[in-house]
């Protein structure tokens, strides 16, 4: 599938450019969240756009600055050079491969996508196989519907504004594809919102059921062991230390949860201790706890408490809690009973209740202190800490914490790593608090695990219906790809009359009736173009005839006429060889140079015809040419370019003998220089005669005058007048003669 290129005007080029840049930022900022860090981002759509439009180099760098948002997403850089890399490679494989860009698409991501997907999810980040299966295949598949939908638009302008030519297969190709893609996707977006949805759910309902059954197992369990020191309280208020002895081993004996009891005044001396001796053989009357921080709110309030976990003094040192109830005399505080508590029934029941879904439990004293906790990062007495993170309120309940990781780590770690926390207070005073935590990783790696399955199947479906748009759209336009190599040079497979043209069989309504059109045409074409090759061939028939002819009138030309190419002879007529005594076997194929009279005429001939013939003009010049007796004729040399090309063009000559005529022009050359010659004699003499008649006769002019003036007879002056008349006419004649003369 040939590649499709549309030309911009330069006008529209940089505004439609950073539209598209803009478009593809927005595509990523309103991305289409399925969960957390599952989001499906449009913005390499107009990457995709401005590669169709503005060829490879700005395609990539719309998809670098594009891709950028993802960072601000992301917190990494890794998603950047996978886009801009999309783009790359996608463009490479259009323009030299001339592939489909949906097809290029999908082979980018099987090659070279998903594999560097899971080098820097997986190796650079450390991130959990599980998350980086499923990043891995929903960038796949995110790339592929951005290919196949900027592929769409763009086809959509294209055939709008027909700008450019698009292929037919193509079109289907995309089409069918898209019918399987996009449906799938709908569908696995609103299924996968539906499933987490339910997966939150199921997480705070858990949580708030455990939260509510555990807090009513504490606080039940404490009720009970409440009401036992109560009743001992009671009792001492009326008994003697030494009678109090039975009553604390009564209750210490009957209760395994209270491995120790106590009687102490008000000073918080122990009077009464169940057992007298610890673990350690040391007597237990006498011992104070008169710094116990509790006191001073037991005094205040008179009522029954639970204390902070301590460090007890009794026996082995150990964090110990207590339940505490005042013995009040007369409404003053008289003393307490204590009651050491042992938790491990809680514990068991925490425990057996939680472990089935990996939930973590703590409880805590007023002062923050953990009493106990399953979670390994906390120790018993210790001040309750998390690490650095937020809280999130999910309901009036519920709350999400998550930890505060580096910002290259996908949010999606982060949520695996958060807690959904339920804390409830414990006892009259809340004296205690229980803290319930889901972590939501079990559940993050069921609901990715599930969709990476479906992602996959999603995927190898896309790569069914890739290969099978193929080979339908292959199939579809079989019969019209067919019909347009048979109709290409149809003209030449109709001259070929023996060859039959084979046309395509289809079931397809509309490509059949295409051939059947054709194969109507065609028949037409044939019957017309039998009659034009008749027609032709009488043409050619008469075209030869007179060819021969010509030939014939040429070659018995009365003027040579020959045919020179790159400066040799290939064809001259009966008169060449008669003017130049050469047969026509031995000028054929020989220089033009074996006919000129010197290497100078043959150079200066050849350019100074190439001058004038290259301007399309007829050169015309008067030869010396040699003939084979060696004798030298003169030629009148008329030539006309056939074909001008350099040095090496075609020439025709026109060969005229003006030998005689040259002769003739001079002979009468010579006769006119002799008579010019005698001419001027002729003139000399008559001008010497003239010179020694008039010189004389003007001086007897003269002289007649000069008489004239003298004082003369009738009979003298009258021949002196005759005298000067009649020179005068002679000199008149001799003038008229000089005249004539001059004429002649």
């Amino acid at each position: 599938m040939a590649t499709t290129e549309t030309k911009i005007s330069s006008e529209y080029s940089i505004p439609l450019f950073l539209a598209l840049v803009t478009a593809g930022l927005a595509g990523n900022y309103f991305k289409y969240p399925i969960f957390l860090n599952i989001d499906f981002l449009f913005g390499s759509i107009f990457a995709m756009l401005a590669l169709q439009f503005f060829r490879l180099g700005r395609g990539i760098i719309a998809a670098a600055v594009i891709a950028g948002y993802t960072y601000i997403l992301w917190n990494h850089p890794y998603a950047i050079i996978i886009l801009t890399a999309e783009v790359a490679f996608v463009g490479l494989l259009m323009n030299r491969r001339k592939m489909g860009m949906v097809l290029a698409d999908a082979l980018y991501w099987l090659v070279i996508g998903m594999p560097l997907v899971y080098l820097f999810y997986h190796i650079c980040m450390n991130v959990p196989p599980s998350s980086t299966y499923i990043t891995m295949t929903k960038q796949a598949l995110n790339g592929i519907a951005n290919a196949l939908t900027a592929r769409l638009v763009f086809t959509g302008i294209v055939l709008r504004s027909r700008s450019a030519l698009i292929s037919y297969r193509e079109i289907i190709y995309n089409l069918l594809t898209a019918f399987v893609l996009f449906p799938a996707l709908v569908v696995l977006a609103i299924s996968s919102h539906g499933d987490f949805k339910e997966t939150d759910r199921n997480i705070r309902l858990g949580l708030m059921q455990n939260s509510q059954r555990m807090n009513h197992y504490v606080v039940t369990w404490i009720k009970n062991r409440k009401l036992s020191v109560i009743n001992l309280a009671n009792i001492a208020v009326s008994k003697t230390p030494q009678q109090m002895q039975p009553y604390l081993e009564l209750v210490r004996n009957s209760d395994a949860n209270y491995p120790k009891m106590g009687l102490l005044d008000k000073t918080a001396t122990i009077t009464a201790y169940s057992p007298l001796v610890d673990e350690l053989g040391k007597s237990t009357i006498g011992l104070s706890a008169a710094d116990r921080p509790y006191l001073p709110i037991l005094k205040k309030e008179l009522k029954p408490m639970l204390s902070e976990v301590l460090i007890g003094r009794v026996g082995t040192p150990k964090p110990r809690v207590f339940m505490l109830a005042p013995v009040v005399i007369r409404g003053e505080f008289g003393g307490y009973i204590v009651g050491v508590l042992s938790l491990d029934q809680i514990r068991e029941q925490l425990e057996k209740s939680l472990s089935y879904n990996a939930m973590f439990y703590t409880l805590l004293d007023r002062n923050g202190g953990v009493i106990m906790t399953n979670r390994t990062d906390q120790k018993v007495l210790s001040p309750f800490v998390r690490d650095k993170g937020e809280f999130k309120p999910v309901d009036t309940i519920i709350s999400q914490w998550t930890p505060k990781l580096p910002n290259n780590i996908p949010m999606s770690e982060r949520w695996k790593k958060s807690f959904y926390v339920a804390e409830t207070a414990i006892g009259d005073l809340a004296e205690w608090k229980l803290i319930l935590e889901q972590p939501v990783a079990p559940f993050q790696k069921a609901l990715f695990d599930k969709y990476t399955a479906r992602l996959l199947i999603l995927f190898m479906i896309l790569l069914g219906a890739l290969i099978i748009a193929e080979m339908l759209s292959r199939r579809i336009i079989y019969s019209i790809e067919t019909l347009s190599r048979i109709t290409l040079d149809i003209p030449a497979k109709l001259a070929k009359a023996d060859v039959p043209i084979i046309w395509p069989e289809t079931a397809i309504e509309e490509s059949n009736q295409l051939v059947g059109n054709f194969m109507e045409t065609t028949n037409s074409l044939a019957a017309q173009y039998s009659a034009v090759q008749l027609i032709n061939e009488s043409l050619e028939q008469q075209i030869f005839d007179r060819t021969n002819e010509l030939k014939i009138i040429l070659e018995n030309a009365p003027i040579g006429i020959a045919r020179i190419i790159d400066r040799k002879i290939v064809w001259v007529n009966r008169k060449v060889t008669e003017l130049l005594l050469y047969s026509a076997e031995e000028l054929l194929h020989q220089s033009t140079r074996m006919v000129c009279t010197s290497e100078e005429s043959f150079e200066q001939f050849g350019l100074e015809a190439y001058q004038v013939m290259a301007q399309g003009l007829i050169y015309n010049s008067i030869l010396e040419l040699a003939r084979k007796d060696g004798e030298r004729i003169l030629v009148r040399c008329t030539s006309k370019s056939i074909d001008p090309s350099g040095m090496s063009m075609g020439v025709l000559l026109i060969l005229e003998d003006v030998t005689e005529d040259k002769k003739q022009e001079e002979e009468l050359l010579q006769a006119k220089k002799t008579a010019e010659s005698a001419n001027r004699a002729k003139s000399e003499f008559l001008a010497n005669m003239s010179h020694e008649i008039r010189t004389p006769m003007n001086g007897v002019i003269g002289m007649a005058q000069l008489l004239a003036m003298t004082d003369l007879t009738e009979e003298q002056r009258s021949y002196v007048e005759i005298l000067t008349s009649s020179g005068k006419n002679l000199i008149s004649i001799v003038n008229d003669i000089l005249d004539l003369s001059k004429i002649g």
